[in-house]
């Protein structure tokens, strides 16, 4: 249910109404940020919990998300991060959100694991606020929210792509980076390597691995020998490679450095921020800020570094911002 008002001549702006503590479906949260346009307004008329069953949609519009005196509550569920705002420029937009009488609880950012590659950075355990965002806070309360890195298996010979701030690797060879959300896993593989990936995962594809795209995983490099290289992370770890001289794709902001593993120099691709770096046999990948280094054939391991975790209730990348009126109870907040 919607009702506009605004100027004449202009594009409306709409009250959207949350009506269901449900995850999804007819007047939920989450249809209702699908729904809202620019300007629009979200308000509760229903209390108590939202239990999240995945990650709500990534905002990039202008929107503000209103409690309305019900002080509703949105649960990660032990799980997932809410909220996750702007798209890191890609569009050269600025995304405001507002957050009005509401409470975040039981939240967390778990970057995804690397088994090989470098583990992804958990940034934000409540929001993360890109770029591009721009995060206004009135009366919000964050409650048992966390920020975890991710962790990483040393497995010798295995080459995964790296971790993403919420897909882990693959244990196949060469596969793509983990993407942004939980679940984004790197599941593509082969000797073939992986393309680009989509919003979320690291995609299949023929010779060498794509770089992907905002929020998404690097493709894994071709398997055979050559110079090749696994592709570059977006949001999301780097892809694996295999081959002759090789070299694991760089993490993405957050993603960790695929491994490479081939029969001559291989070299692990290094984190981004906050991602550690992948292990290669004659060299390893650096980690990204506050993450470990990959390590080598040489040193004998040639696991990656473990990702970084930051941003208990919240995580603002470099440009954006965060206002705060009225309360803000329990929340801690890094910015980098």
């Amino acid at each position: 249910m919607a009702s506009f008002f605004g100027l004449s001549g202009a594009a409306r702006a709409a009250t959207l109404v949350v009506t269901s503590t449900a995850d999804s479906g007819a007047g939920s949260l989450r249809g209702e940020i699908v729904s809202a346009t620019s300007g629009d307004t979200i308000l509760f008329q229903v209390s108590g919990t939202i239990t999240l069953l995945s990650e709500l949609p990534i905002i990039t519009k202008n929107i503000t998300i209103d409690g309305n005196g019900n002080n509703p509550t949105i649960s990660g569920a032990g799980t997932y991060r809410p909220f996750f705002i702007g798209d890191a420029g890609t569009t050269g937009s600025t995304y405001s959100v507002t957050l009005k009488s509401l409470t975040i609880a039981n939240a967390v950012a778990q970057g995804g694991a690397g088994l090989g590659s470098g583990a992804g950075a958990g940034l934000g355990g409540a929001v993360f606020v890109s770029s591009n965002g721009a995060l206004t806070l009135s009366n919000v309360a964050v409650s048992n929210t966390q920020a975890k890195g991710g962790g990483v298996v040393d497995n010798f010979g295995e080459v995964g792509g790296g971790g993403g701030m919420g897909g882990k690797s693959y244990p196949l060879t060469p596969a793509g980076g983990g993407g942004l959300f939980v679940g984004s896993d790197a599941n593509s593989s082969g000797t073939a390597g992986g393309s680009s990936g989509g919003v979320h995962n690291g995609g299949s594809g023929p010779q060498t691995g794509g770089a992907g795209g905002f929020a998404s995983g690097g493709g894994g490099g071709s398997s055979g020998g050559g110079p090749v290289a696994g592709g570059a992370g977006g949001f999301g770890g780097g892809g694996a490679n295999a081959g002759g001289a090789t070299t694991g794709g760089s993490g993405g902001y957050g993603g960790g450095g695929g491994s490479a593993a081939g029969l001559s120099t291989s070299t692990g691709g290094a984190g981004g921020f906050g991602g550690g770096g992948g292990g290669g046999i004659t060299a390893a990948g650096s980690g990204g800020f506050g993450a470990g280094n990959g390590g080598s054939g040489g040193t004998g391991s040639n696991s990656g570094g473990g990702g970084l975790g930051a941003g208990g209730a919240i995580f603002v990348q470099s440009g954006g911002t965060v206002a705060v009126q009225g309360d803000l109870s329990n929340a801690l907040t890094h910015s980098r």
